[in-house]
């Protein structure tokens, strides 16, 4: 299969009632649109209601007049099944057999009409937080493969995690595969199985199509196992799905993630930046002092995947191997350690999503680590001390384009934090965006690197600020380089 090439090559789809579509089904749809590529539409299947929404891209389906009829017979058989068996109800979300035979039945009806040639089931409490692109899904779906028929989220001991399923909609597999999974339900069937979601009826159907020889026909996302896959995977690099009572929330929790969590890691104010000087300097090769929770590395991966580029990357950090009570004050840390291992974790994460991404990772105080490293991108952002600061530049001043954080404005010691003595007599950039730093004052990003890049940097960040030592001119850079 090659790459989609038209608007009906990729569909997501999913569905919702008109209290979803309040709670949360309005910021789904403002988040796919703001980060899925234009080229891929959405359908939105609604229960009882008619969506405000007049958006080329997204098709709404009457959900009654799909599959209302089939709700009700199914709804009907579960009367009978409860009445001979002298049950009122069984507790519990796994026999909430009407609730997830909705779902169910609304994906199959879409895959085995669709005239597109892939389908992307994503549960309507799924919020995309960054921009995906065809090659990420790609990547994660491997849509390409014309041998895979459908992609999942595999939860380890229990059912599968159904908030995204990928669908190759042209695989042989797929009408038997969905007649199957619809008869199920319609069948009675469903109340044999030990859960009657339809995660359970998912699993069953395809249990009985890999003993027929199809293993290959599916493939499963890579995630740490863990009872919430969806953000320990590659889709949480792009997506959070606040599943259960997380739906009124704005994340998903830090307890959720068996990598650093995500929703403890700024990618606005400064931060917001580094996209920009990547995109400028499109390094093949970075180093990055002071790691921390890996999200930065992760961040560059895919920024350096969008651009087609080969990109290996070095980090240190001490990790979560203090070396001291009295480091964090000394380097003026405020922000928890993660252990090498999650963060190793959440790299090789990376690495399926974004393939000609390779990494190293270096434990210690980089006082004692970090000798001399040559790279075409460094990221300075370890401790904060004027004396580790010099140290970390001097082992990697010969390298392209040196990022600095720490370039302190206001109410700090400059000659104890920070790298404002360090650049004093060099030429350099500061660049426009800065945030709050605890105690007073405000920090920038600044930059060391040749003329024509500053100058290509100072082009891309309005605002941004050339200096030489105590002198500062928004203007002509040849005026003070």
């Amino acid at each position: 299969m090659t790459l989609p090439s038209t608007t009906r090559d990729i569909v997501v789809f999913t569905s919702m009632n008109e209290n979803g579509w309040e709670v949360y089904g309005r910021r789904f749809l403002e988040s796919f649109l703001l980060n899925w590529p234009a080229e891929v539409r959405l359908r939105i299947y609604a229960e009882g209601f008619t969506p405000d929404v007049e958006n080329p891209r997204v098709e709404i389906v009457d959900f009654d007049r799909v599959v209302g009829t089939k709700i009700l017979s199914l709804s009907k058989l579960k009367e009978r099944v409860f009445q001979r068996a002298g049950i009122v109800a069984i507790p519990g979300y796994r026999h909430e057999v009407i609730k997830f035979s909705k779902k169910a039945l609304v994906i199959a009806h879409e895959v085995r009409t669709a005239s597109n040639n892939y389908s992307i089931w994503l549960d309507s409490d799924v919020i995309s937080i960054r921009k995906i692109s065809i090659s990420n899904l790609v990547e994660i779906c491997d849509v390409r493969n014309d041998d895979v028929f459908c992609s999942y989220l595999r939860r380890y001991g229990t059912h599968t995690e159904s908030g995204f399923l990928g669908f190759n909609t042209r695989h042989p597999l797929a009408a038997d595969f969905f007649d199957r999974y619809e008869q199920i339900y319609l069948s009675g069937g469903v109340f044999h199985l030990e859960g009657w979601t339809d995660c359970h009826v998912f699993d069953a159907v395809k249990a009985l199509m890999v003993s027929f020889g199809f293993a290959s026909s599916f493939k499963e996302i890579s995630a740490l196992t863990c009872s919430h896959p969806f953000v320990n995977s590659p889709l949480g690099f792009f997506m959070d799905h606040l599943k259960g009572d997380r739906k009124s929330e704005s994340s998903s929790r830090g307890s959720d993630y068996l990598i650093p969590p995500r929703s403890r890691v700024k990618f606005d104010g400064r931060y917001a930046q580094l996209e920009g000087v990547i995109r400028i300097v499109r390094p093949t090769t970075m180093v990055e002092v002071g790691v921390w929770s890996g999200w930065r590395a992760v961040e560059a991966a895919l920024i350096a995947h969008d651009l087609g580029i080969h990109l290996h990357y070095r980090g240190y950090d001490v990790f979560d191997n203090v070396p001291d009570e009295g480091f964090d004050r000394r380097e003026k840390n405020v922000k928890p350690h993660f252990s090498i291992q999650s963060v190793a974790s959440l790299l090789e994460l990376a690495k399926c999503v974004t393939p000609f991404f390779t990494y190293e990772l270096v434990a210690g105080d980089t006082n004692k680590t970090l000798d001399l490293d040559e790279a075409e991108l460094v990221f300075l952002d370890g401790g904060h001390a004027v004396e580790t600061i010099e140290h970390d530049y001097s082992a990697v001043s010969s390298s392209k384009v040196i990022l600095f954080d720490d370039y302190y404005v206001g109410d700090i010691d400059t000659a104890v934090f920070g790298c404002n003595r360090l650049l004093d007599g060099r030429a350099h950039l500061i660049l426009p965006a800065s945030d709050p730093v605890s105690g007073g004052g405000r920090v920038h990003f600044a930059v060391l690197a040749s003329q024509e890049i500053l100058a290509d940097l100072h082009a891309y960040f309005p605002g941004s600020i050339f200096a030489r030592a105590d002198k500062c001119v928004e203007s002509d850079i040849n005026a003070i380089v």
